[in-house]
């Protein structure tokens, strides 16, 4: 508000500036399909100079140097929370929770992909979600298929390999080939052959797991 006032009735250049930078940058993003903060990283030199320059008009200098204390303070207490306790920093705009598909997919993934091992991809992208499965359910997903006749031949052959697919796939895959459904979270489902049926692992107590009979 302040350096809007200043644009505005001093007709300030470095506030002008200031503000469509930061401006820009916010509203092409705000229409982005994608919103993650490290797209805005851009404006937060500018957010620092904007909230320098406030906090300098507010404080004498003998203040300056005890707020500075304080701010060195919370800023190491703010760091240790969020490193040694479970609290998670939002990493979206929008603030939703980080991958909720994969992370309730990934004690099954964990369970049903040996170590060592891949997790099947049909009709996924190469890098979506590979890095989020890696992540959380310690696994890594191998190149996509695209083509039913050759998931349907990679399941005759390793008829132990689970899949992930989207979720809509699966349930056009489950009219022509015999899969078994493992569990599915949104847009993604997990997936083997009907052949492995029995040698699937079921979650601990507590973990979400939807067995669907087939």
């Amino acid at each position: 508000a302040l350096f809007l006032s200043d644009a505005i009735k001093n007709k300030s250049q470095q506030s002008i500036f200031l503000l469509v930078w930061i401006g820009v940058v916010l509203a092409v993003m705000s229409s982005s399909r994608t919103q993650t903060l490290r797209y805005v990283l851009s404006i937060f030199p500018a957010l620092a100079m904007m909230n320098a320059r406030t906090l300098s008009g507010w404080f004498s200098l003998a203040q300056k140097k005890k707020v500075l204390i304080g701010m060195a303070g919370v800023l190491i207490v703010a760091a240790g929370f969020i490193n040694l306790t479970s609290i998670e920093v939002k990493q979206s705009a929008s603030l939703k929770e980080n991958n909720p598909e994969i992370r309730g997919l990934a004690s099954a993934i964990h369970l049903n992909t040996p170590a060592g091992g891949a997790v099947g991809n049909y009709r996924l992208s190469n890098w979506n979600p590979r890095n989020v499965v890696y992540f959380y359910a310690d696994r890594y997903v191998a190149a996509p298929i695209a083509d039913e006749r050759q998931l349907e031949e990679a399941m005759r052959r390793n008829p132990e390999t689970a899949w992930l697919t989207p979720t809509d796939e699966f349930f056009n895959l489950d009219k022509q080939l015999p899969v078994y459904l493992i569990q599915s979270e949104g847009k993604y489902a997990y997936f083997t052959s009907r052949a492995n049926k029995e040698n699937v692992r079921r979650h601990a107590p507590g973990d979400k797991l939807l067995d669907v009979p087939r």
